[in-house]
């Protein structure tokens, strides 16, 4: 009987076909990280509990990663729109291997560059782009737009900056559950929790 893939054989080929660089660590546990130029890229998959296999990737800014490491990082999670269809790999079988890296490829390749991640973590949902989505919950809505800010201020996006500032000036954001965020008070908490490990102020408008 055919044995399946292990994670790590998975992963090992996404390397071989160049989805993941060869300097990325691989880990047994099914994920593997890397930095390649201005991002960092978390990925990893798992398997779903009907044997379908399940991927998702971090992608995130390597200047400010490890400041924010705490938080979760200054990053998007990136996943599949159509979860639970793909089967997992066996040994062997080039073309479900191949299938399953594709997919993967959308998720690494989603992110473009730090301007399109300033960009995403300002947008208030879920942004779609082929196959892969940007998973943003509405409740982290408001420390994301801060994290926008931060990365909008470092490379000088001056018009995403005024986007950024007249989306905190909104009141009130209602949540999928029926609760209220206010939205500037939230943002205002995030800045200065970030504030104290970045090592800097990070100015909010009034």
């Amino acid at each position: 009987m055919t044995k399946p893939m292990s994670a790590s054989e998975i992963l090992g080929g996404a390397m071989e076909s160049g989805i993941i660089p060869e300097v990325a660590e691989i880990s047994r546990r099914g994920d593997v990280k890397w930095t390649q130029g201005e991002l960092s890229y978390v990925t990893w998959i798992s398997k779903g509990p009907e044997g379908f296999l399940t991927w998702s990737v971090n992608v995130g800014d390597a200047k400010f990663f490890d400041a924010l490491k705490p938080y979760g990082g200054m990053s998007v999670r990136v996943r599949a729109i159509s979860e639970g269809v793909l089967s997992w790999p066996l040994k062997g079988e080039r073309e479900s291997l191949l299938l399953c890296l594709d997919e993967m490829r959308h998720g690494i390749e989603f992110v473009r560059d730090r301007a399109d991640l300033a960009s995403l973590l300002a947008e208030e949902s879920d942004v779609v782009r082929g196959a892969a989505y940007a998973w943003q919950p509405a409740a982290s809505y408001p420390a994301r737009l801060v994290q926008s800010l931060v990365l909008a201020s470092d490379i000088n996006a001056n018009d995403l900056i005024d986007c950024i500032v007249n989306k905190m000036s909104s009141d009130v954001l209602i949540l999928p559950n029926g609760n209220r965020l206010e939205i500037r008070k939230s943002a205002a908490y995030w800045a200065k929790q970030y504030s104290k490990v970045l090592g800097f102020e990070i100015p909010l408008p009034p």
